[in-house]
């Protein structure tokens, strides 16, 4: 190689940095030393009047680099030329603290093309990974995360990269911030307040569960029949959903049917791809039966309830 070289230096507070070369009027060089003078990386994919990038990864943190720009061949004249450096920064999670399994996982933004996250499970360290071009969901079965789990956190940052020569070269720059994310405890699911005792229902009604859990595989429901003042008169039993819904019919008849005008202690569990979660807030339903059986029991429910609704009106409008 021969040409005068132009120096320049940089303090490294990253793994990785792309050095380019524009502009140029002759066959530049880039070359990378550390600071003993140990070259790390040399660029010369191009000719003259082209551009040079070199794209390098395994530098220390805190310490000084040098970069070297030169002409191949000084005997074909000199020129001015352009350089650019570029750090290719680490990521590392966005934002720490506790954290909704169905919710999203954001890491730093660095402008790396991917991020490839790092959970490290406490205690004992299990590693998991999750790849994304942005924020993530928590929730993808691929991590397998758990409730009321405390999780460590690296990202790595995925950098598609070219040379002068326009071939691509892709690099990875590991994080090394360790960050916690701590996944909050399983949500309480219950029948949602709208169809509670104070409402009744009828045999043909999808009782409604709440909220929503992403990850939830299937339901198991259990029924505990009461009396007026919820004491238990009847055997719990269980009914399994069968599916991923926040729904059932109450005319189910296994392992056996509701009974018209019994009121009832219902527990909603969900179940995961790693087993069964805990059941929530027991709720109180009524049942008045089937909306046409034409029972004694439906026809003194409907009456009672227009009887009400009559005594309400009038103490309203008692005019």
């Amino acid at each position: 190689m021969t040409g005068e070289e132009v120096w320049y230096k940089f303090y490294s507070n990253t793994s990785g940095a792309r050095i380019r070369l524009l502009n140029t009027q002759f066959d530049g060089v880039i070359d990378l030393y550390d600071e003993t003078g140990s070259l790390f990386d040399d660029e010369d994919m191009t000719f003259l009047d082209d551009k040079e990038a070199l794209n390098y990864v395994g530098l220390d943190t805190a310490a000084w680099y040098f970069v070297a720009i030169s002409n191949y061949d000084s005997s074909i004249g000199t020129g001015t030329f352009s350089s650019c450096l570029q750090r290719l920064n680490r990521s590392y999670a966005a934002s720490v603290g506790p954290k909704e399994l169905c919710s999203n996982f954001k890491p730093q933004w660095t402008r790396a093309n991917q991020y490839m996250t790092n959970f490290y499970q406490l205690p004992g360290y299990q590693l998991t990974q999750n790849a994304a071009s942005g924020q993530s969901p928590l929730s993808d079965p691929n991590l397998n995360l758990r409730f009321s789990t405390t999780y460590l956190t690296t990202v790595n940052g995925m950098y598609n990269l070219t040379d002068g020569a326009g071939n691509p070269e892709s690099l990875q720059v590991n994080g090394t911030r360790q960050l916690p994310v701590n996944i909050n405890a399983q949500p309480n699911i219950q029948v949602k307040e709208g169809q509670c005792c104070e409402n009744t229902l009828f045999r043909e009604t999808l009782v409604h569960y709440k909220p929503y859990l992403c990850v939830a595989i299937d339901f198991d429901i259990c029924f505990t029949q009461v009396d007026g003042s919820n004491q238990i008169i009847g055997v719990p039993f269980e009914v399994h959903r069968g599916a991923a819904l926040t729904t059932l019919g109450l005319g189910f008849t296994n392992p056996q049917s509701l009974v018209a005008g019994g009121r009832y202690l219902v527990e909603v569990k969900p179940s995961f791809s790693w087993g069964d979660g805990t059941y929530g807030t027991q709720q109180c339903i009524k049942i008045i039966g089937a909306a046409l059986d034409g029972s004694g029991d439906l026809e003194a429910e409907i009456d009672e309830n227009y009887r009400s609704t009559v005594e309400s009106t009038s103490s309203i409008y008692p005019n």
